[in-house]
């Protein structure tokens, strides 16, 4: 009986060392696995934020596109309807709301925007 007692402790012994070993030979692997899996995260990320930028830009191309062919049809109405009629004293065209001016004025775009939070983050 003593024997399987002092059998017993040997097993519990090796498998002790078996953990202890297989811990210090896995811990390398892990890391090359835990280093792997953050590289692969941090492509899909930059990634997304591409595709994310393309997407402002083709917005922003849309938007500019917009933009002069209102201005175009704009010029084309203002002058057919007024040829040398003055501006209103008020600053705004009448043929453009308040919104429209305002949006001249501030000629930023999407891109522009999203540009410059990107910038300030860095």
């Amino acid at each position: 009986m003593n024997r399987m007692f002092r059998a017993r402790i040997y097993a519990q012994f090796f498998t002790l060392v078996a953990i202890v070993a297989g811990g210090i030979y896995y811990k390398n692997e892990r890391k090359q696995r835990k280093e792997f899996e953050r590289m692969v995260e941090e492509r899909k990320v930059q990634e997304r934020r591409d595709a994310w930028l393309r997407e402002l830009e083709i917005r922003e191309k849309e938007d500019q596109g917009w933009r002069e062919r209102h201005a175009a049809i704009g010029d084309t109405s203002r002058d057919a309807g007024k040829m040398n009629a003055p501006l209103p004293a008020s600053g705004f065209d009448t043929n453009k709301s308040v919104q429209e001016a305002a949006d001249e004025q501030r000629r930023v775009g999407v891109l522009d925007a999203v540009k410059a939070l990107v910038s300030r983050g860095k």
